[in-house]
């Protein structure tokens, strides 16, 4: 059986709805041949022992624990299988370098599968507008050998304009074999120092636009859209 070549890395933290998460993982259970999913919350090492537990083990929802996943989450973590860790953010350090710890143990994963050539972050509020073919468009982007990187073009939902579409563009599918691939920038995260690196080595960034469009669910102000997209 050949191994995937695509591997995921996730956000998330306790005010996101734990349905959002298992959406994707289920989205992605038969797409993805890693699926990296960092808690970026609250999570105490005493509420951590559940990861070790057999699934018929779990405490009750009444019994779960103060900190990190909620059951509902825990109980899907242990159904689909992800990589689950931690990893507090703070504004001090910024969305680059919790990602890139993602990113870094998605990594590592290439020791045991050379296969794992492509790696892709989602946030869980983001939902493909087309949901067989997205999936068939990750595999299809994944046997890319001559890309570095695919970017996704979004939209965004507005409070008050719900007829128009506020666009944006992001890279997210990047190359794992390249080990300079880690995002930098501590309000407005991406790959451009990464980009600026395979320049200096003599090369140049192969961007490709993904084939399908990815909506933010979660709905902001015009005055919040404004901040986001002049970032």
């Amino acid at each position: 059986k050949k191994k995937k070549t695509l591997g995921i890395t996730m956000l998330t933290y306790d005010k996101e709805p734990w349905e959002y998460v298992v959406i994707w993982l289920s989205r992605l259970y038969a797409t993805c041949e890693e699926f990296i999913l960092t808690w970026t919350s609250e999570w105490s090492e005493e509420d951590k022992v559940w990861i070790d537990l057999p699934i018929e083990e779990l405490p009750t929802k009444e019994n779960w624990y103060k900190t990190g996943p909620c059951f509902e989450l825990a109980y899907a973590v242990k159904l689909y299988q992800p990589t689950i860790t931690h990893y507090l953010f703070s504004k001090s350090k910024g969305f680059a370098e919790v990602r890139n710890h993602g990113i870094d143990i998605l990594r590592s994963k290439r020791q045991n599968n050379p296969y794992l050539k492509w790696g892709m972050f989602f946030d869980p509020d983001e939902f493909p507008t087309h949901d067989s073919p997205f999936c068939r468009a990750l595999t299809a982007c994944a046997k890319n050998t001559e890309a570095t990187n695919f970017l996704v073009k979004f939209d965004n939902p507005v409070v008050g304009h719900e007829d128009k579409n506020a666009w944006s563009e992001s890279t997210r599918m990047f190359r794992l074999d390249l080990d300079f691939y880690r995002m930098s920038g501590r309000v407005h995260e991406s790959f451009n120092d990464a980009h600026q690196k395979l320049i200096e080595l003599g090369s140049y960034p192969d961007i490709r636009y993904f084939p399908y469009t990815v909506r933010n669910v979660s709905v902001v102000t015009k005055e919040e859209m404004n901040v986001k997209l002049k970032k």
